[in-house]
């Protein structure tokens, strides 16, 4: 699961997964340990009703999938310096 989450970033690919009972679409920028020791993945969600950029617990992630589909990161709200992530195992460029 880590290794497919951090390879999907490295190849700027969608994932998909269910995240407290809801499917998710998610352009995922960077994986790595908050302050409490938690493995948190940070990424770009996309919804027909909301796509902002969101905070995930991967323990709480079910059903990862790396689809085919690519992304452009392009998205300047996005800080590899997230101030949430203390130890960062994987970001996009």
């Amino acid at each position: 699961m880590l290794l497919d989450i951090i390879s999907a970033i490295t190849d700027k690919k969608r994932i998909e997964f269910t995240y407290k009972g809801t499917k998710r679409t998610l352009e995922p920028y960077l994986i790595g340990i908050n302050k409490t020791g938690e493995l948190m993945l940070r990424g770009f969600e996309i919804s027909p009703t909301n796509s902002k950029l969101k905070l995930f617990k991967v323990s709480e992630m079910t059903d990862i999938k790396v689809t085919a589909t690519s992304f452009l990161f392009a998205h300047s709200i996005f800080s590899k310096k997230d101030s949430q992530i203390i130890k960062v195992m994987a970001v996009v460029s």
